[in-house]
């Protein structure tokens, strides 16, 4: 099998030369979102990683004295 056969496999073809343009704007833009990006990161890692006590008190309405003096008599 030659090297001819597997580029039909090929799914991520190379564009050609005249199709990749780079700029220095596109440069720019790259880095900056590759800031936001890594910003946005770092501030979820920290926000995961806090830990938050909250003192609740919860009160369990659907019991009734009806339903606790049944559980009582069986």
């Amino acid at each position: 099998m030659g090297k001819g056969r597997f580029r039909t496999f090929d799914v991520f073809q190379k564009t050609i030369e005249e199709a990749r343009i780079q700029t220095t704007s596109g440069g720019l833009v790259t880095l900056v979102s590759a800031c936001i990006i890594f910003w946005l990161v770092i501030l979820e890692v920290r926000d995961w990683r806090r830990i938050v006590v909250r003192n609740e008190l919860i009160v369990d309405k659907t019991r009734s004295c009806i339903a606790l003096t049944s559980r009582l008599i069986e």
